[in-house]
């Protein structure tokens, strides 16, 4: 299992209040060919959450114009309906980093990286 495949799962069983062990045993049960749409799932709830927490005060329209793509688009992406593709994930977290937003105060809240 790679580092990422380890994160997604860590980050799922935390915001769903899953024992972690109990969801790597549900990961390495499920069928190889399956495991990569659960880690897409994973990753995509991810970035839906980052994308929240980095918009902090701002208004879904703001914080669309910031990373230069329509506001349904962003809607959409903030709750989790589409996920752009990993490279274009990879450049707006660079862009989200370039572009810190006053944070909601939330301890839980993931790591922009």
């Amino acid at each position: 299992m790679n580092a990422e495949a380890v994160r997604a799962l860590r980050h799922y069983a935390r915001a769903t209040g899953q024992d972690e062990r109990k969801v790597r045993r549900l990961y390495d049960r499920t069928p190889k060919n399956h495991r990569e749409a659960m880690l897409v799932d994973m990753r995509a709830s991810m970035f839906s959450e980052e994308l929240f927490h980095w918009r902090g005060e701002l208004t879904q329209k703001e914080a669309a114009d910031i990373l230069d793509t329509p506001l349904q688009t962003y809607r959409n992406w903030e709750q989790g309906e589409n996920t752009p593709n990993r490279h274009a994930v990879k450049l707006l977290r660079q862009i989200m980093q370039q572009n810190p937003q006053k944070r909601r105060k939330d301890p839980n809240a993931p790591a922009i990286n």
